[in-house]
C-alpha cells in the first residue's frame, strides 16, 4: 500500500545532505524545498530509506548535526494545503499518485 509523506530534514554536513536528498529521491520522493521532500511511496520503500539513513548518516557521521521528520499525510489534508510562492507549482496530484498518463 501506497501512503503520502512529508520528510524535512536538516544535515550540516553537504556531503551526507546531497545523499540523503538523492536517496529520497531514488525511493519515490520529490523535492519541495531546499530540505523538504513529498511523495506517495509504498511502506517498504520509506522503510528502506528509513534503515539507510539510520544505518548510515546517524552512524557514519556522528559528528554532524542531524534531524530528520517523517510527517504521514492524508489525502484530505493534501486537498486543503495552501500553496504561495514557488511552491504554487507543485503538482500534487502528481505527487500523491492521482495523475497517471495513458498513451495511445
Amino acid at each position: 500500500m501506497k501512503d503520502a509523506y512529508m520528510i524535512a530534514y536538516d544535515i550540516s554536513d553537504d556531503k551526507w545532505r546531497t545523499k540523503t536528498a538523492n536517496k529520497l529521491v531514488y525511493y519515490g520522493f520529490d523535492r519541495v524545498q531546499f530540505s523538504v521532500f513529498m511523495g506517495t511511496v509504498s511502506d517498504k520503500n520509506l522503510a528502506h530509506f528509513l534503515q539507510w539513513f539510520q544505518k548510515n548518516v546517524l552512524i557514519l557521521a556522528p559528528s554532524t548535526s542531524v534531524s530528520l521528520i517523517v510527517l504521514p499525510l492524508s489525502i484530505g489534508q493534501l486537498d486543503v494545503m495552501q500553496l504561495f510562492g514557488a511552491s504554487e507549482k507543485l503538482d500534487l496530484d502528481m505527487l500523491t499518485g492521482r495523475k497517471h498518463t495513458l498513451i495511445l
